[in-house]
């Protein structure tokens, strides 16, 4: 139960830093998420089945426990992706600055849950 509460917090710290940032640098509102450019999709499309094919390797194969955190992990690793995608190609649009502020967040809650909580 612990750890669910520190994943609120942390939550809740990031939703409060992500709105100031927005404010802050104004940066605009995206309706949705668009890929900046066909590698970019193709690329997380690919991450997204390795992703899958790990989890499933961890849990059916090598008989590991799955944590709900492990997805959590998974998540940040596709945030990084994308927050480098968007700092390499659309630096003017700033929005690679939120992706990793959310990657940073995930990151936390991972690391956090690792260590503190298993």
């Amino acid at each position: 139960m612990n750890q669910y509460i520190f994943s609120v917090i942390i939550l809740l710290v990031f939703v409060v830093i992500h709105i100031i940032m927005k404010n802050i640098l104004n940066i605009k509102k995206k309706n949705g998420y668009t890929h900046v450019n066909k590698i970019h999709k193709r690329l997380e499309q690919v991450l997204i089945v390795l992703a899958l094919v790990l989890l499933f390797l961890i849990g059916f194969v090598f008989n590991y426990r799955l944590e709900p955190h492990y997805f959590v992990g998974i998540i940040s690793i596709l945030f990084a992706f994308r927050a480098f995608m968007e700092w390499k190609f659309e630096k003017v649009s700033r929005q690679y600055i939120l992706s990793i502020l959310a990657t940073s967040a995930l990151l936390v809650i991972f690391i956090g849950i690792e260590l503190f909580f298993i």
